[in-house]
């Protein structure tokens, strides 16, 4: 037995030396894996960082060009505004050229009156002075007629003329 137990010691040696030097590749070589993971790791992490601060610097960029960019269309927009100045200019502008036109209007009115009564006036004085020429026209036929059956003679010139004297013979016409 004490053969087999330093058979079995020996061999028991050798399987611990066997199994120590497993271990330790194992270990070394997930030790080895662990750093060559580690260095994947760091340098995919380097590979995000710098990819992140290239979008940051690209994204800073665009807004400043888009801040850029606002601020000349609102400078653009503010030029072209009209300001409070001169909205109230354009505000007065309006209600005086309201009220130029009111008065415009008024006046218009006021002239159309002035000539609708012109005309009226107008119209009747045509209308009284045809009155009196049709009333004159009727006394005047009255009075030919009248002068006519009052008087049945018309003096007919004739006779000798001597000198300047000239007589007139009656005759009577009917």
């Amino acid at each position: 037995m004490a053969v087999e137990s330093s058979t079995t010691s020996g061999s028991g040696v050798d399987l611990n030396s066997f199994v120590a030097a497993a271990l330790t590749t194992t270990v070394t070589m997930a030790k080895d894996a662990a750093a060559s993971n580690a260095v994947a790791l760091m340098q995919q992490l380097n590979t995000v960082n710098t990819n992140l601060m290239e979008t940051k610097f690209e994204l800073a960029q665009v807004v400043n060009n888009d801040g850029d960019k606002t601020r000349a269309v609102i400078a653009s927009l503010a030029e072209r505004l009209p300001t409070a100045r001169e909205l109230d200019l354009e505000r007065q502008l309006g209600v005086a050229q309201a009220a130029n036109r009111e008065t415009t209007l008024m006046g218009a009115v006021r002239q159309g009156n002035v000539d609708v009564v012109n005309n009226i006036n107008v119209n009747q004085q045509q209308q009284q002075q045809q009155q009196v020429i049709s009333s004159l026209t009727g006394q005047l036929q009255q009075l030919l007629a009248e002068q006519r059956v009052t008087q049945g003679i018309l003096n007919i010139g004739g006779g000798s003329v001597s000198g300047n004297s000239q007589t007139a013979a009656n005759t009577r016409v009917s």
